[in-house]
């Protein structure tokens, strides 16, 4: 688990429950339609989570936000090939290859990446200064884009007040058990600089969670480090209201954001002892990373009597520099032993630089609310260049200490020009029909220059793909009575095809000549879904009770997904075929008495193979009926007893347990099947906290992972056949104390 978060999140869907939440005194307010609507009148399936409820129940970092939200997952991986990467997905739509499937939003700006080259994953902001967090689940193409497939991720920003004072802190200290001590400050501001004219909003934070995983010699055993993957996060934001007219909003803003990392958070698995939460890495080289962005930003809004026009201008600048220790790899590679040192071979590194550079626009203009008919119109152009830059030192003893075995520089550019439009159309006081459209015109550029032995020599090759889909979205909401609304959505969902280097021919012969092949597949299409789903959301027994229920059904074509070769340890991307995806979200809270509230969410989602894949030389590379993604079965359970202390003081308990069940196995009869790659096993994580509230001023302690769930979320190795498995664990027993000022 990264960070120290107390793991407890309440169900976006009900009205906070809590004695001590003032703010949450009603149901979220979104933007999940571009129109500002109360969650349960959204006809989507969204899950939200304000700022105060994410302040309670102490989450800290996606992987929270993950873990309680059905149907979403987000998983690290390990080994050279994980290169401390991620990848997130919603609703099984799940790929960690090609463009994303899920995307990934700071307000208006889109930030995921591309997988090109040596992929580093996502950044993800850290939770300190944030209005909300909306998790949109199902395509979102129409209003959205292309890197919405399976859903979006939003975290929204507070705005500057142009009218009142607020302060915001936060510190926190807790301490793991086997593990280093973590805390957290953070401040923010935010006043009128000139009253209803300029308004400022500032904060900044660090964070530094303390490490769990010790380094030690793998030959000898002695311990060398501990505690060496500790992380800092420092963020500081900064924006501004201006209005010099009252119809016009002009809102500048700066989001910057630094981690560093001096070892990645993955154990050895035989080295380590689960259950004394000892966890251990045996690495020659240490494997520090660096992940900075920047995010600058203009927002024009005028609201005028009937139209409103908004305008977001961005640029997201990011680079990451990771180290990655190969010298295990080879050994397996060469030796079959990726322990024990050998006289033919000298510690081999890695050093892979992933940078984005990324320009969007966006033009909206709708209408105000009020008449029979609600709509956008809009126009949306980015421009997106990505490079991945890796270099892996010799481990030729005889070659000069500065010699490289494999270069690879990936350099590409993505472009897209959108037009979109949703229209609402209230037939009745209940009825509401949607339709909605957006076209784009996509382009993908990339170049690939590759040298070293490794390679075979020197080798460039070149390649660009162009695209002009089309995404529709068609529902209908019925709001039966004030508290019940009922709706149901068809919509679709695309990811872009591109361009890919080819694996390095000679290194990989044999696995290519398996597959029927000489090189591997210079280019890949692009993958679509159809979602269908349904569902309820509303509340009852004179507000006592909530709930929010969504069933669907996806059609996913010609899907994205890499092929894994077994004995080089490279992959490239492929085409495989099709998967079908169902499940069901239920979400339900309950007020049992004045001050007692209980509650919980459940997900079940099932993706699998809709056909058999074979490849050119008749290697089964998917099974029909296969599974594709993480767990069947996800949910959280919660319990919250609030109570007055005093005539100044509030009391508040909170017990929450998260589940997930058994990951999905691989088929034995695909050619990528690596016998040692056991599924995941189930897992249930129980937190608490126990706090007061004296005005603006909140004061708890907390316990997370009670039981000391040790079970792996993610477990590889870098070949098959390698005995050496790399896993991630969630962050053992810890304790902690959390102080937060509101006003």
């Amino acid at each position: 688990m990264a960070g120290v978060a107390v793991m407890s999140v309440t169900p976006a869907l009900a009205q906070s429950s809590d004695a001590d939440s003032a703010a949450d005194t009603g149901t979220i307010v979104v933007t999940a339609t571009r129109r500002e609507m109360t969650i349960d009148k959204v006809p989507l399936k969204i899950d939200a989570f304000s700022q105060t409820q994410m302040d309670q129940r102490g989450v800290r970092s996606i992987d929270d936000l993950a873990r309680f939200t059905p149907g979403l997952l987000f998983t690290n991986t390990g080994g050279v090939s994980g290169n401390t990467s991620n990848s997130i997905s919603i609703r099984g739509i799940s790929s960690d290859v090609g463009a994303s499937t899920t995307a990934i939003y700071v307000d208006e700006t889109p930030i995921q990446i591309r997988s090109i080259g040596y992929f580093g994953g996502n950044v993800f902001p850290k939770v300190f200064d944030l209005e909300r967090v909306e998790v949109l689940k199902g395509p979102q193409g129409t209003l959205f884009g292309a890197g919405a497939e399976g859903g979006a991720v939003r975290f929204i920003t507070p705005a500057p007040s142009l009218d009142g004072i607020s302060a915001y802190g936060r510190a926190e200290v807790a301490t793991t058990e086997n593990g280093a001590p973590s805390y957290e400050v953070g401040a923010a501001f935010g006043a009128p600089l000139a009253k209803d004219l300029v308004g400022l909003r500032l904060s900044i934070s660090q964070r530094r969670d303390g490490g769990y995983i010790d380094h030690i010699d793998a030959t000898t055993g002695d311990v060398l480090g501990k505690n060496v993957n500790w992380e800092r996060t420092t963020v500081v934001r900064g924006a501004l209201a201006i209005k010099p007219v009252p119809e016009l909003t002009i809102t500048p803003s700066l989001f910057y954001q630094k981690q560093y990392q001096p070892e990645r958070s993955q154990y050895w698995e035989q080295y380590s002892d689960y259950s004394d939460a000892d966890y251990r890495s045996g690495y020659t080289i240490a494997e520090p990373r660096r992940d900075r962005f920047y995010l600058p930003a203009l927002k024009l809004q005028y609201d005028g009597d009937k139209v409103m026009v908004v305008s977001n201008t961005s640029w997201f600048d990011r680079r990451q520099v990771v180290t990655l220790d190969y010298t295990s790899y080879l050994r397996a590679i060469r030796t079959g032993d990726p322990v024990t040192p050998v006289s033919t071979l000298r510690p081999s590194a890695a050093t892979v630089v992933t940078a984005q550079a990324n320009f969007t626009q966006e033009l909206r203009l709708q209408s105000k609310p009020g008449g029979p008919l609600d709509w956008v119109v809009g126009f949306y152009y980015s421009n997106q260049r990505q490079t991945s830059d890796n270099k892996t030192t010799s481990s030729n003893p005889a070659a000069a200490a500065d010699a490289y075995s494999y270069i690879d520089l990936v350099h590409s550019k993505d472009e897209q020009i959108a037009g979109f439009a949703n229209l609402d159309y209230h037939a009745t006081e209940k009825l509401t029909l949607s339709a909605g459209l957006r076209v784009s015109q996509m382009k993908f550029a990339f170049t690939d220059a590759a040298d070293g032995p490794v390679n075979g020599g020197p080798s460039f090759v070149e390649g660009k793909t162009k695209e002009t889909p089309v995404t529709p979205k068609f529902g209908v909401a019925y709001q039966a009575n004030p508290h019940t609304l009922y709706y149901a959505n068809a919509a679709k969902g695309f990811r872009q095809g591109g361009a890919q280097g080819p694996v390095p021919a000679d290194y990989c012969a044999a696995d290519l000549a398996s597959l029927g092949i000489e090189t591997s597949p210079r280019q890949y299409k692009s993958d679509s879904v159809w979602s269908f789903d349904g569902g309820v959301k509303g509340s009852a027994l004179g507000g006592a009770a909530h709930f929010d229920v969504n069933a669907y059904w996806i059609k996913w074509s010609n899907i994205q997904q890499p092929v894994n070769l077994p004995n080089c340890g490279f992959q490239y991307i492929e085409n495989l075929g099709k998967a079908n995806s169902r499940g069901v979200d239920v979400v339900v809270d309950f007020k049992l008495a004045p001050g007692v509230s209980v509650g919980g969410n459940v997900g079940f989602n099932r993706t699998t193979y809709a056909e058999d894949v074979e490849g050119s030389g008749g290697s089964l590379l998917a099974a029909k009926g296969a599974r594709i993604g993480g767990p069947q079965w996800t949910g959280a359970a919660w319990g919250q007893f609030d109570y007055p202390l005093s005539n100044d003081v509030d009391g508040y308990f909170r017990a929450d347990a998260t589940f997930r069940s058994r990951g999905p196995a691989l088929d034995p009869d695909t050619f990528s099947y690596d016998a040692g790659l056991t599924p995941t096993e189930s897992s249930v994580l129980v937190s608490a906290r126990l706090g007061a509230k004296v005005a603006n001023v909140d004061v708890s302690v907390f316990a997370n992972n009670i039981f000391n769930d040790n079970k792996p979320l993610s477990r590889t190795h870098d070949l098959a056949g390698s005995p050496l498995y790399y896993g991630y664990v969630n962050r053992p027993r810890t304790f902690g104390l959390t102080l937060t000022y509101r006003q």
